[in-house]
């Protein structure tokens, strides 16, 4: 890719401008196309690496390339050097605040690299509009968008029926859908939820409702993590729909049980009485359930114990020595003992693992998207030398990445045999 001066450059004209934590290390680029002269661009996009430096990448470097091609870009100007914070003020970190990720820019200016002058006190920041909050959510970035998130409850009038189409265009679009559709998506489920809007009752019982893989495929490994408490939020209570998918055996078995525990999520919030869910359980074992194994016994299992359900424990006895209900999801002795792995009772241990949504940036720090490396070339006393001997001494340290999230039906990792939920995830 080759540098242009602007006096050279015709139009469509393309530009290249790369950020990073540091200014030895580039952790993005942004390209972006522009038809002519002081005008917003025709086609932008951005991309991340969150090891090494993105200089490096030819596959980035390539599909730089393409993207230009593609555009009909004329000529390129490129910087010359870093310009600043990868992150986005009022999208990863609040208006007129510092990067809490790059700390090396508070004092630094990003054009000249030298010391910051004084700040104009009297400068005044913008806000985030409603359609700059949809492209924040549709982003695949490296952290959640919190300014974003937190600028979405002020603008929820605007937003909700745009983040109910989200969902519902996720829903319908299937595997077809992009990644960024994805991403809105369910940040939309959470929004929604936290909104307690019940509007958005019948796309999330069709996101939970599709068959195979389809929600997983969408919202990923959220469906069995926050499910049920997305759709107890917005449900407004007991609905047929909501049983109708427990008792669907042709929907997937996670989002059935899914759809059972919202039931019991319900109960937790005091929204429905615990008697309700657990007489509809009485009749799921006794004639309402298929006599065969899936994972709607094993939480049938399991809720007796959350639940502290003692009436239902001769009931699922033989479903248990049937084999209908997995042992290595819960033992016998959970289910009849039914004791709290915490000083809680266990009911009380259900209520307090079980809340309702309120901070949605902090549900969602644990996506795969949001492994970002915690190096931060200044505090870690190390940096990369890309070769100027102008620039300080950094080099830069192992990352250290976010461990991936343990799935709530994945087998616990310290080796008990039993299902993350019911073992140390019950805990976490």
């Amino acid at each position: 890719m080759r540098d242009f001066k602007k006096d050279t450059a015709g139009y469509p004209l393309g530009t290249v401008m790369m950020y990073g934590p540091t200014r030895a290390r580039a952790t993005k680029y942004v390209a972006a196309v522009l038809a002519k002269p002081d005008s917003d661009p025709v086609a932008l996009k951005r991309w991340f690496v969150s090891e090494g430096d993105i200089r490096k990448d030819t596959e980035i470097a390539d599909e730089i390339t393409a993207f230009f091609l593609a555009h009909k870009a004329h000529e390129i100007i490129m910087s010359d050097r870093i310009t600043g914070c990868p992150h986005e003020e009022g999208v990863d970190y609040p208006l007129g605040h510092v990067c809490p990720e790059c700390p090396f820019w508070a004092e630094t200016d990003r054009f000249t690299h030298g010391p910051k002058a004084p700040a104009d006190e009297n400068d005044l920041s913008g806000h985030i509009s409603a359609d700059e909050i949809i492209i924040a959510l549709s982003e695949i970035r490296g952290c959640p968008p919190k300014a974003a998130l937190a600028s979405a409850d002020v603008r929820r009038a605007e937003l909700t029926d745009r983040l109910i189409t989200a969902v519902e265009a996720a829903v319908e679009n299937g595997q077809d859908a992009t990644d960024e559709e994805n991403h809105l998506c369910t940040h939309a489920l959470y929004l929604l939820a936290k909104w307690r809007e019940q509007r958005a009752f019948a796309p999330v019982l069709r996101w939970l409702a599709l068959p195979g893989d389809g929600a997983f495929d969408i919202a990923g490994d959220v469906a069995t993590t926050a499910g049920a408490r997305i759709l107890a939020s917005v449900c407004g209570g007991d609905r047929p729909e909501i049983r109708a998918l427990v008792e669907n055996r042709d929907a997937n078995e996670y989002c059935r049980s899914v759809a059972l525990d919202s039931l019991a999520v319900l109960a937790a919030w005091g929204e429905l009485p615990r008697a309700t869910v657990i007489g509809y359980m009485r009749e799921l074992i006794t004639g309402k359930l298929e006599r065969e194994h899936s994972f709607v016994w094993d939480e049938i299992a399991c809720l007796i114990a959350d639940l502290d359900a003692e009436e239902l424990v001769p009931l699922i006895r033989q479903p248990f020595d049937d084999g209908l209900v997995d042992p290595g999801t819960i033992g016998w002795d959970d289910i009849e003992n039914r004791t709290s792995h915490t000083e809680r009772p266990p009911f009380e241990e259900f209520q307090h693992s079980h809340p309702p949504i309120t901070d949605v940036a902090d549900e969602t720090a644990w996506w795969g998207a949001y492994e970002r490396t915690a190096v931060k070339d200044r505090e870690m006393g190390r940096a990369q030398d890309f070769g100027d001997e102008s620039l300080p001494d950094y080099e830069s340290d192992t990352p250290v990445v976010a461990q991936p999230k343990i799935g709530r039906n994945d087998q616990c990792p310290c080796g008990s045999g039993k299902k993350y939920k019911k073992c140390c995830g019950k805990n976490a």
